[in-house]
């Protein structure tokens, strides 16, 4: 596969990763570990991050991705930990779209990382 490099410093990286595997719409739902299609591609988002090294990185997903199962497992923790094992400070939250004046009822989970190797900012670039 064809890798295109990226110009100067990565300030942001905003990206969705496959929810099919996660979807509740799906009787099949895998979890990311086992790599399906919603895991092959965030594992390429993390890679991405990994070799680019964004100064902050936002990523969505369906809520579902946030709900723990039986034994209070909840996907979401393998993307905070696949960030923070970057070097990384990592969150998430689950917000809906209809609050945000956007005219349709759409619960996402909104993950963050913000880098914490102590690079700056740049001039005139304040987080």
């Amino acid at each position: 596969r064809s890798v295109q490099p990226v110009p100067g410093e990565l300030d942001v990286l905003l990206a969705g990763f496959s929810c099919k595997d996660l979807s509740m719409m799906n009787s099949f739902r895998k979890t990311l570990a086992e790599m399906g299609q919603s895991g092959s591609t965030l594992r390429g988002v993390l890679d991405y991050v990994e070799r680019y090294r964004p100064r902050i990185v936002l990523l969505e997903n369906v809520w579902a991705i946030a709900k723990a199962n039986n034994c209070g497992f909840r996907q979401v923790d393998l993307v905070m930990e696949g960030l923070k094992t970057r070097g990384y400070a990592a969150g998430y939250k689950l917000l809906n779209s209809c609050d945000y004046y956007v005219p349709q009822i759409r619960h996402r989970v909104w993950m963050w990382g913000i880098r914490l190797d102590g690079a700056p900012m740049g001039p005139g670039k304040e987080m």
